[in-house]
């Protein structure tokens, strides 16, 4: 188990800088390679959304309140983690025809809190893997 808890881990850092990266970058070169980038991440970052929303459900399902070095409240990375999934499935969804196509300002603002709440989630999530917590 401590190997596939570290293999995530190492996935939810990886993704997560792959994000920000992505998403700092992502205005600076061209939109046709920059929506493929977004292509092939989107289907990485479902999978980070759903594997981290997992782990911090088992980790609030065998929380210790008194263990010390809990610096992020299960509680508090669990509900990240639900607010995440809804935000980033319901936007994710509207690129494949299920809603509104186009880019809005607002969509563009949302994107944006997503992929920043999808960063700080996954690093923790990721961080909180690799020391087996």
């Amino acid at each position: 188990m401590k190997a596939v808890r570290r293999c995530f881990g190492l996935f939810h850092v990886a993704i997560a800088a792959a994000v920000a990266v992505q998403a700092l970058a992502s205005e600076t070169y061209d939109a046709e390679l920059s929506s493929a980038v977004w292509l092939v991440l989107n289907w990485l970052m479902a999978v980070a959304v759903v594997t981290a929303g997992a782990f911090s459900y088992m980790r609030w399902r065998g929380r210790d309140s008194s263990a010390a070095g809990n610096w992020i409240s299960p509680r508090a990375l669990l509900t990240a983690c639900a607010v995440l999934l809804v935000l980033y499935f319901e936007q994710w969804s509207s690129e494949f025809g299920i809603g509104t196509a186009e880019l809005s300002s607002f969509r563009r603002s949302m994107w944006l809190f997503i992929d920043t709440l999808f960063v700080l989630v996954n690093a923790t999530a990721g961080v909180l893997l690799l020391r087996g917590q």
